[in-house]
């Protein structure tokens, strides 16, 4: 992303979708430079850190299936400071697995907001059994001490800078965490190869019933939890899966929104969706940014669509200059 703002600047480029902390940049140099700048609707990519229900290890499993373990993590996740200090103020909190921006949003999500809290955090650890040494290592009802690895894209700033952020509230109530750093390829790999521990990840929401292969537990994409059918080579057997009531629920929604085509019905069964999301808390739910623009004021243009993630925010057919 440097490489193509240092051709914006250059008069390369007519027009970018800048990072949240390339933004304040360009806003100061737009004047001198004949640029616009425009800051929009939150970009409708929800962004979280999801942990494997299928770990191989059988004591990290049982913590990651935990609802009380999930929330303590959510609550240490300080996502006002990281609106500040990751996006600049320019991006929003999420709730759930659809942003405010898309007519499916609930806003009764928002209940569940999990404000950050180490006090909160504690006590939910608390209830799903978890205790504290002398020195202050969080440990199970087992005596294990809790500690896991969180895999991150290398070239994603902004989740390596959520994760930094995390970590040091994870350290300050005794959880030790460990930060693996890798390219996009092998992210992906180590996804869908359903042997990871916690790692981030974001998933578009233009038509939410579009992601039953993510949500629906025989997806492709259920990353966290996959079904044992999944892969018959795979470490998931029939014995050790997890498959509680709310995910089961979730299956029932997505299969049955297939046959809805009224808007209202539709939105009904996403709506409880979104509120079962928030609920059980299968991802910590992080921020994402606005959808930023920046482009040279002899670009003129027609309607904005605001749903666009990449590219230019216009119908092509729709945009000249002077």
């Amino acid at each position: 992303m440097q490489q193509v703002l240092i051709r914006f600047e250059a008069g390369e480029l007519d027009v970018i979708n800048p990072t949240a902390d390339q933004f304040p940049r360009i806003l100061s140099m737009a004047e001198e430079k004949g640029w616009k700048a425009v800051a929009g609707q939150p970009r409708p990519l929800v962004e979280f850190l999801m942990f494997n229900f299928n770990a191989p290890d059988p004591v990290k499993r049982e913590w990651f299936r935990s609802e009380h373990f999930r929330k303590a993590i959510a609550y240490l996740m300080d996502r006002k400071s990281i609106l500040d200090t990751v996006y600049c103020g320019l991006g929003v909190i999420l709730h759930g697995p659809i942003c405010s921006s898309s007519i499916y949003y609930d806003p009764h999500v928002e209940e569940f907001s999990y404000d950050f809290s180490p006090i909160r955090a504690r006590v939910e650890l608390k209830r799903g059994g978890f205790d504290w040494r002398s020195d202050g290592t969080c440990i199970d009802s087992y005596g294990n001490p809790v500690s896991f690895e969180i895999r991150v894209i290398s070239w994603n700033t902004q989740w390596t800078a959520i994760v930094a952020i995390l970590a040091n509230q994870l350290s300050n109530l005794g959880i030790s965490t460990t930060t693996s750093f890798m390219d996009w390829n092998t992210y992906v790999t180590k996804a869908f190869s359903g042997t990871f521990d916690a790692m981030c990840l974001g998933e578009y929401n233009y038509e939410p019933g579009l992601q039953r292969m993510v949500y629906h537990s025989e997806g492709t994409n259920h990353y966290w939890n996959y079904h044992p059918d999944y892969d018959p080579e795979d470490h998931i057997t029939e014995e050790m899966y997890f498959s509680p009531e709310w995910e089961k629920k979730i299956d029932e929604i997505f299969e049955l929104q297939n046959s809805l085509i009224e808007w209202e019905d539709r939105y009904k069964l996403l709506s409880e969706f979104q509120l079962l999301m928030a609920e059980h808390l299968p991802f910590v739910f992080m921020t994402t940014q606005l959808l930023l623009y920046a482009y040279d004021s002899d670009i003129h243009h027609g309607q904005w669509i605001y749903g666009a993630m990449l590219g230019m925010p216009w119908r092509p057919w729709d945009v000249w200059r002077d």
